[in-house]
């Protein structure tokens, strides 16, 4: 057995355990999306070399379990959508919104990666998105909170300035992370992402206030996207 066998067969042990944290009716989906993921990742041509690959296999196989532990948070929570199809819809829904902020901002269709429909956004990107999600319940069961249905939540639910600026950077940190697994480092990216370079891919200080604005946006929509979807965040300690 070569290490291209062994990397891949380790990889595909931990997505697998990984997705038992998963509502059953999400398992098998996900689990086929990930995996597919791993022969791309090990034999993409501009990550070099061969051993920065097999080691990015591995970091994205173990990355899973954490997705995976936040999809189940948003996923299972209580309430009339509380479903395993939530994660996949609010990803949907979270990208709607960027696009219509970045074309608020005059952003065109099509003008990079992002700035596609969800049925033709690359597949990272799409990952990208899920991932944002997963994280909002990583941050609300550390912030002891939770989702629930809108009837059964009580007031309206909405973040402090201070709290939209934290979780602003907590989520770019996972954005960045992510990127750099994938190899990217500062730089003037190509509009197909191939160069492995964003401009993005800095410190927090570093960003345009444009970039650090995106972030807040982010944050500042959740409540929002969360109600779309007949939910709510309440404080557990309320």
């Amino acid at each position: 057995m070569n290490t291209n066998s062994l990397v891949l067969g380790l990889a595909e042990r931990l997505i697998h355990h990984a997705c038992r944290y998963l509502p059953q009716p999400e398992r098998d989906e996900r689990y086929r999306e990930w995996i597919a993921e791993l022969p791309a990742i090990l034999h993409d041509p501009d990550i070099r070399p061969a051993l920065r690959r097999a080691v990015d296999v591995l970091i994205y196989a173990a990355d899973q379990r954490r997705a995976a532990f936040g999809m189940r948070a948003i996923a299972t929570a209580p309430g009339p959508r509380g479903d395993s199809d939530l994660v996949e819809r609010l990803a949907q829904a979270a990208h709607e919104r960027y696009l219509a902020n970045e074309r608020a901002r005059g952003a065109m269709m099509g003008a990079h990666r992002a700035m596609a429909p969800w049925e033709k956004l690359p597949r990272d990107l799409r990952d990208a998105n899920r991932a944002m999600v997963a994280h909002l319940g990583e941050i609300l069961l550390a912030r002891h909170g939770m989702m629930m249905s809108v009837g059964e939540a009580g007031s309206d639910f909405t973040f402090t300035e201070a709290e939209i600026d934290d979780l602003a950077k907590q989520e770019y940190l996972r954005w960045r992370r992510e990127r750099e697994r994938q190899g990217f480092t500062a730089g003037p990216g190509s509009p197909n992402g191939r160069n492995r370079l964003h401009p993005a891919v800095v410190d927090w200080d570093e960003l345009s206030p444009r970039d650090q604005d995106r972030d807040r946006d982010v944050i500042r929509s959740v409540p929002a996207l969360l109600a779309w979807a007949g939910m709510r965040i309440v404080h557990l300690d309320d």
